[in-house]
């Protein structure tokens, strides 16, 4: 069985590509796996483990071959080119989409969480918070708030937008009762983790730490561990 060998200049300049794309090399692995196409060849085969995601560095011929996942069309993508530069261009779109793929929050997830850690009561009363209460949400909500930028690399818009969402909450705890204001807090919530990108691991602990610091207003959490 004969094997397609990448030139060490053509490694590195894959190994660069990953530092640029802020990846981290240990994820990956190569293996070599047997050609799409001819049936004496190994190629090699980058794999991102967590993912299992990869890149094939086959051939056909005298003609190189991309195929990889994931891709923009969301399939098993295969195209053909006659030198190694236009195969590299489609290494550095995987890298670029994967990174994307990487950190882009799972919107689904991220609810799916949301509904697991507010739960409420089914016995909430919806009578107005009191002056004292209402105190005691301004300045949590603030907490709240603090937490958010502190954790996160935020552009200055996001920001903005978390400070206008935690004023729309504080302000409406004012004229709404505790259960209504409870329906408002999870959308609002729901509303900032999308916004601004939470990953799911960001997104559960920001959505437990709302529901923990207002869970005795609805007889005791509101979250489930």
């Amino acid at each position: 069985m004969q094997r397609r060998i990448l030139l060490k200049s053509q490694l590195n300049a894959i190994f660069k590509y990953i530092d640029n794309g802020r990846l981290n090399h240990n994820d990956f692995i190569w293996i070599y796996e047997q050609s799409s196409f001819e049936w004496d060849l190994e190629v090699p085969k980058l794999v991102h483990q967590p993912t299992m995601y990869y890149f094939k560095f086959d051939k056909k011929g005298k003609d190189l071959v991309s195929e990889y996942f994931p891709n923009e069309v969301g399939l098993i993508y295969t195209i053909v080119w006659p030198y190694w530069e236009p195969q590299f261009n489609d290494f550095i779109m995987w890298i670029d989409i994967l990174s994307n793929e990487l950190t882009t929050p799972n919107l689904w997830e991220s609810c799916l969480n949301a509904s697991r850690i507010f739960v409420a009561k089914p016995d909430i009363d919806n009578e107005l918070f009191k002056i004292d209460e209402q105190k005691y949400i301004s300045d949590k909500l603030i907490d709240i708030e603090n937490f958010l930028i502190e954790k996160m690399n935020l552009s200055a818009e996001n920001i903005s937008f978390i400070k206008n969402k935690i004023n729309y909450l504080a302000e409406r705890s004012k004229h709404l009762g505790k259960k209504d204001w409870l329906n408002i807090v999870v959308a609002v919530s729901l509303q900032i983790a999308f916004n601004i990108a939470l990953s799911s691991e960001a997104a559960k602990e920001f959505f437990k730490l709302v529901g923990s610091v207002f869970s005795h207003f609805w007889g005791g959490p509101i979250f489930l561990p």
